[in-house]
C-alpha cells in the first residue's frame, strides 16, 4: 500500500508570454512568467521520509530583433527556501 518513492501525486507548470513591438522600430519586447509546482513525495520505499510541496516562480523580460536577443531573468522570484531533491 505504499506509494512509489520520488514521484509526487501532482506535478505541473504554467507559462505565459506577452509580446509587443517597441515603438515604431523593428524591436519587440516580451515578458514571461513561469510557475512550477512539485507536490509532496516520499523519498524511500517505506514512505517514512518525504519532501514537502514546492511552488517556484520565475520571470523574464527581454528585447528581440531578427537574430538578436537580450534577456533579463529572475529564477526563484520569491526566494523559496526548500530542498530541490532528497534521497
Amino acid at each position: 500500500g505504499n506509494r512509489a518513492p520520488n514521484y509526487p501525486e501532482y506535478k505541473g507548470n504554467v507559462t505565459t508570454t506577452y509580446r509587443n513591438t517597441l515603438g515604431a522600430g523593428d524591436w519587440e519586447w516580451f515578458a514571461r512568467g513561469e510557475y512550477t509546482y512539485n507536490g509532496k513525495y516520499f523519498v524511500d520505499e517505506s514512505n517514512l521520509a518525504y519532501m514537502p510541496e514546492v511552488h517556484l516562480f520565475n520571470v523574464r523580460f527581454g528585447l528581440e530583433r531578427d537574430n538578436l536577443r537580450g534577456e533579463l531573468f529572475v529564477t526563484n522570484l520569491f526566494d523559496t527556501d526548500k530542498w530541490a531533491r532528497a534521497s
